[in-house]
């Protein structure tokens, strides 16, 4: 498959749907007997809702009641829900924070902040992929966008490159994003990994993909005596 013939952008997504279907901590060497089969869906698309309004309907009729998602109804959805969630980020996840609470209100503040993420960007105003996700990121150093697909198994299909204390936590479906706060309250799983971009029903570190990368001591990832012996 050309895919992972060249490393293409989609090859991590469909390694990450893989990994999924382990057991914590299970692994296993493939060998001549080893087959996959692989149903492709399309999410990555080529829309961002522009001139259009959310349906909330299509949403309810897949079951997504999720109160962690913050729903982006107008157009530039992508730019307004990345603006929205930076404001969370920049208070620390407080969701009581004012300028929060109007950039989540959808008043005129978000459509200005939204245009002017797409001039800082230099992104046109339109549809929305990755493309125009590496742009927004560019455009935002000290941020970490992540970006999850609505459809199941729930992979993260953009992450910028750079690793950040300050996410912006994005849900795609089909050609529309809404902001999410958190995600683990999507996935309604006890706690996210943003090590592993995998949610999990427990805390115990031993068992993340990402184990080497906690202190075995404190369970911190940001342990300075522990980064210092590695």
């Amino acid at each position: 498959m050309r895919e992972f013939k060249d490393g293409s952008e989609r090859l991590d997504p469909y390694l990450q749907s893989l990994a999924a279907k382990l057991n914590s901590n299970e692994e296993f060497t493939p060998d001549d007997t080893f087959t996959m089969e692989t149903t492709f869906i399309r999410t990555p698309g080529r829309g961002s809702g522009h001139g259009k309004r959310y349906k909330p309907s299509k949403a309810a009729a897949r079951g997504i009641t999720k109160k962690s998602r913050i729903t982006i109804k107008n157009q530039l959805c992508c730019a307004r829900a990345i603006v929205t969630m930076k404001a969370l980020a920049d208070a620390n996840g407080n969701t009581s924070d004012q300028d929060y609470h109007y950039l989540k209100q959808g008043r005129h503040v978000q459509e200005r902040k939204a245009k002017e993420l797409h001039r800082l960007a230099n992104v046109p105003e339109g549809p929305c992929s990755i493309p125009e996700l590496q742009k927004f990121q560019a455009a935002l150093p000290g941020y970490q966008i992540k970006v999850m697909s609505i459809d199941p198994p729930h992979m993260i299909i953009y992450a910028g490159p750079v690793p950040s204390d300050k996410i912006i936590r994005l849900i795609k479906e089909d050609d529309h994003y809404d902001g999410c706060n958190p995600f683990q309250g999507f996935l309604d799983t006890s706690l996210f990994c943003d090590e592993c971009n995998r949610g999990y029903d427990h805390d115990d570190y031993e068992h993340h993909t990402c184990k080497g990368k906690w202190c075995p001591s404190c369970k911190r990832k940001d342990c300075h005596d522990y980064l210092e012996a590695k």
